[in-house]
C-alpha cells in the first residue's frame, strides 16, 4: 500500500513538472526555477524533473541537471504557507514552496539565491547575451492572467513607473516590452487590453518602443536579467528575473507578488540595494 501511495506520489510530480518543461524552451520558468532552488527538501519534485525535463530544452534543461551551489531554507509565513498546502499536496514535513511570492523571503535568502541563479545563469548564457545599457526592460504580465479573470496589476502603475525612470536615470533612451506571458500560453484579446492601453501611453511620451515578440522563455528571461532598469508587473518569473538582477529594478508594491489581492501592499519600499518597489 505504502508502494503504491509512493508511485501515485511520484507520477503526480511528473506530470506537474511536464506541463512546465515542454520542448522547444516554452515552460513557466519561474515557477520552475521556484522549484529548483528549493530542491534540497523537495525530493518528489526532484525526482519529477530528472524525468521529464530530460527531454526538454534551454535554461530548464541545464537546471534540472544542476542544483543551486549555495541554499538556504526558505522560511515559513503566512504567504508561503498558503501555497504550501493549496498546490503542493505531496510535501512532506517542513517544506515550504512558492516561496518567491513573498519579499521577505527574498531579503531572507537573497545572497543564497542570488549567488545560485547568478551562477547558473553565467554557466548556461555566459557573456554573449548583451543588451544596450541605455535600455529600459518592461515585463507586464498579462497573457494567462487575463484570460483567466485574475486581477491585472494595473497598467497605469507601470506607466508611472516608466516615466518616473526616464525621468530619474537620464541615460535612457529606449524601453524593450517583454511578451508578458503571452507566449506560454494564449493571449485573450479585449477592446481595452492592458498592455495595449501601456504602450500606447508610453508611446505618447515620445520613447523609442521596442516589442519583444516571438521570444522563448529564457530570451525573454536572460533580456531581464541583463536590464540596466527592469520594471515588472506580477508573477514568480517578473520577480525572479528582478532577484537576478543587479542592476536597476523595480517590482509591485504588493504583499503578495502573484498578485491575487492587489489591494494588499507592502510596507517594504526597498527590497535589495537597488531593487524597490512601486504602486
Amino acid at each position: 500500500m505504502i508502494f503504491f501511495i509512493i508511485v501515485l506520489c511520484f507520477l503526480y510530480a511528473s506530470k506537474q513538472y511536464h506541463k512546465m518543461c515542454v520542448k522547444k524552451k516554452v515552460y513557466r520558468l519561474g515557477n520552475y526555477i521556484d522549484h529548483w532552488y528549493n530542491k534540497p527538501c523537495n525530493p518528489w519534485y526532484y525526482i519529477g524533473a530528472l524525468l521529464s525535463c530530460t527531454k526538454s530544452e534551454g535554461f530548464v534543461s541545464y537546471l534540472s541537471k544542476n542544483p543551486p551551489i549555495a541554499y538556504k531554507p526558505p522560511q515559513r509565513t503566512k504567504t508561503t504557507f498558503k501555497y504550501m498546502f493549496n498546490y503542493d499536496w505531496t510535501s512532506m514535513g517542513p517544506h515550504v514552496y512558492w516561496w518567491c511570492y513573498d519579499y521577505y523571503q527574498y531579503k531572507y535568502l537573497y545572497p543564497y539565491f542570488n549567488i545560485s541563479i547568478r551562477h547558473a545563469i553565467q554557466n548556461y548564457f555566459g557573456e554573449s547575451q548583451i543588451i544596450d545599457n541605455k535600455t529600459c526592460v518592461v515585463h507586464y504580465r498579462i497573457g494567462d492572467a487575463l484570460c483567466h479573470g485574475k486581477h491585472i496589476w494595473p497598467w497605469e502603475n507601470v506607466y508611472e513607473c516608466i516615466k518616473y525612470c526616464f525621468n530619474k536615470y537620464k541615460f535612457l533612451d529606449k524601453v524593450i516590452f517583454m511578451d508578458g506571458g503571452s507566449n506560454f500560453t494564449y493571449f485573450c484579446k479585449s477592446e481595452n487590453n492592458p498592455l495595449d492601453l501601456l504602450k500606447q501611453k508610453v508611446d505618447e511620451l515620445g520613447l523609442t518602443i521596442i516589442e519583444n515578440k516571438g521570444k522563448t522563455a529564457d530570451e525573454d528571461f536572460i533580456q531581464m536579467v541583463k536590464a540596466p532598469v527592469l520594471i515588472t508587473g506580477i508573477g514568480s518569473f517578473a520577480s525572479i528575473a528582478a532577484a537576478a538582477n543587479e542592476n536597476i529594478r523595480y517590482t509591485p508594491n504588493l504583499y503578495n507578488i502573484l498578485g491575487e489581492n492587489i489591494s494588499k501592499r507592502t510596507p517594504l519600499k526597498h527590497v535589495y540595494e537597488n531593487w524597490f518597489t512601486y504602486g
